[in-house]
């Protein structure tokens, strides 16, 4: 179903380049608008010396300006409401000069388009009814998707998974609220504790689901937002050689000496399909020389921003790694005991420190134990098993799912305790509300609209 259009734009039509910027082999700009039959006439001329598009049809051509010809170049038009954003809208594939895309992008201009804001595409496509709201967003995820899992979780919202799980939830509580409605017309007669017992039945289901969704919320934010794990420890516990064996290359220096490791190094792995950002720390120790000291220095800032820290000691550590490992007690942490094929007996000494984690010995040398380091990582990060069905990877839906959340439960204590309907149908519109707030079916401010897809690239 179309929703209402800001006055502004309702009639704009309006271009961006699609593809990513800068030299390619290919380039494609993107129109979009009411009633672009003629608009593609005026800019585009086909071999065939046909002078009407076929809808769909991928068509060789000249794409001109009245400046004169700019390009060779296939065009394509689909007819609204079967096109993405259920208006008319041409594609130009061209050669991928920058001066080619910007010519044409400017030929489109001169004949009445205007340049789109981030997100327009996507947003018209909402707009007039092609996606819901969650889909719309998904596009977003989809594209800035670092891992195949984070990719599998976006198409599957695009597809509408989250959408289908959530329209049911609300088909639950409808019905609910309709027969609650009935009843306030005669306030007189309580509710048949049979009846209480239905429809509170019904509510639970739905909490039920509404909690499964909240549930996946961990996994999905951290396969859009990954996770930043820091690898400290004093000098030579092996931090850069499980650095470069997590990463699965050679990415930090590996030798003998303490205070290799200055300064931070940065690298992004794949983790089980969360995206991760793994940081290499120089060594903790004291009489450092100043270097080396400003490097420590920033270790300690990564340990407090870090969602997990492994705290790496070898065997035989210094007596001083006990005074830095208290210092994590506060932050998320595992204590990985390192160099394990070398003397596994003298490890033992460390296992006693105060407020562990999480304990595991492992070998860079014979990969021993790295398997279940991994395992043990994901599930600190809260992201070790993959939700079955919908995935919520959005804050703004998990907040929207907490507050469905608080208001069924208040309607369910209301239904046990024989409130008044009146009551309890307002927590159970309130649900229904914050439902619709993820799918985009109530209506919304364009401030919130604003912001969504303001994060979005152009041309999308």
């Amino acid at each position: 179903m179309p929703r209402a259009v800001p006055s502004e734009s309702a009639k704009d039509i309006i271009v961006a380049r699609a593809t990513a910027a800068g030299q390619a082999p290919v380039a494609i700009v993107r129109v979009s608008g009411p009633n672009l039959a003629e608009y593609y006439q005026l800019l585009f001329r086909p071999a065939s010396g046909a002078g009407r598009a076929e809808a769909g049809k991928l068509t060789l051509g000249r794409l001109q300006s009245t400046e004169g010809e700019i390009d060779e170049a296939l065009a394509v038009m689909w007819k609204a409401p079967r096109s993405f954003t259920g208006e008319d809208v041409i594609e130009f594939h061209l050669h991928g000069s920058t001066a080619i895309v910007h010519r044409t992008i400017e030929a489109c201009v001169a004949n009445g388009a205007r340049v789109a804001r981030p997100g327009e595409f996507t947003r018209r496509a909402y707009l007039n009814g092609r996606l819901d709201l969650a889909q719309a967003e998904a596009v977003c995820d989809l594209i800035r998707s670092q891992t195949d899992a984070a990719g599998r979780a976006a198409l599957a919202q695009l597809s509408g998974g989250l959408s289908k799980e959530l329209a049911a939830i609300r088909e639950g509580l409808v019905p609910v609220v309709a027969e609650l409605e009935a009843h306030i017309d005669f306030p007189e007669e309580n509710l048949p504790s049979t009846t209480r017992e239905r429809l509170g039945s019904a509510v639970d289901s739905c909490s039920r689901r509404i909690f499964g969704l909240i549930d996946s919320a961990t996994r999905g934010t951290r396969l859009q937002e990954g996770a930043r794990v820091v690898l400290a420890g004093p000098p030579n516990a092996g931090k850069s050689s499980l650095f470069n064996l997590l990463l699965k290359r050679e990415r930090a220096l590996v030798t003998p000496h303490a205070g290799t490791t200055r300064d931070t190094i940065e690298a992004e792995v794949d983790l089980g399909g969360v995206p991760v950002t793994l940081v290499d720390t120089a060594g903790l120790r004291d009489g450092a020389e100043e270097i080396e000291t400003m490097g420590i220095g920033r270790t300690r800032e990564e340990l407090q921003g870090a969602d997990l820290v492994l705290f790496l000691l070898a065997p035989s550590p210094p007596e001083a790694a006990a005074g830095e490992y208290l210092r994590l007690k506060d932050v998320p942490h595992l204590l990985v005991l390192t160099k394990s094929d070398l003397d596994l007996e003298s490890n033992r000494s460390v296992e006693q420190l105060p407020g562990c984690q999480g304990l595991l010995s492992v070998s860079v040398l014979t990969r021993d134990g790295i398997g279940k380091l991994e395992e043990m990582m994901l599930k600190a990060i809260d992201a070790g098993e993959s939700a079955e069905g919908a995935l919520v990877t959005s804050r703004r839906h998990l907040q929207a799912l907490n507050e469905a959340k608080t208001s069924l439960q208040r309607s369910a204590e209301g239904i046990a305790s024989s409130l008044s309907p009146e009551f309890v149908v307002v927590d159970l519109t309130e649900a229904v509300a914050a439902i619709d707030r993820i799918t985009g079916h109530a209506e919304l401010d364009e401030d919130v609209l604003d912001a969504i897809f303001s994060t979005f690239c152009l041309g999308k």
